[in-house]
């Protein structure tokens, strides 16, 4: 689980610096999950988050991803 998450963490960095962004943004979210075949036209990441998270979890991550808010990547050494 480790490994997973710190290579998703490596390739949104990645898309974001290709961006010339310092920042990762909800696209460069949705365009790892759709390369990755987690979304594609017929599953939006809404589908995704509705059938795997709790309710609660729902509740706080909704909000942010639709208020525009934007995650600043923590540099790694």
């Amino acid at each position: 689980m480790d490994k997973f998450f710190a290579r998703l963490a490596e390739d949104l960095e990645t898309y974001a610096a290709h961006a010339k962004r310092k920042t990762i943004e909800v696209e460069d979210v949705k365009l790892l999950l759709r390369r990755q075949g987690y979304i594609n036209d017929k599953l939006p990441v809404e589908v995704l988050i509705e059938k795997y998270l709790r309710m609660e979890q729902r509740k706080i991550l909704i909000p942010v991803a639709t208020s525009g808010n934007v995650v600043i990547p923590k540099i790694r050494k």
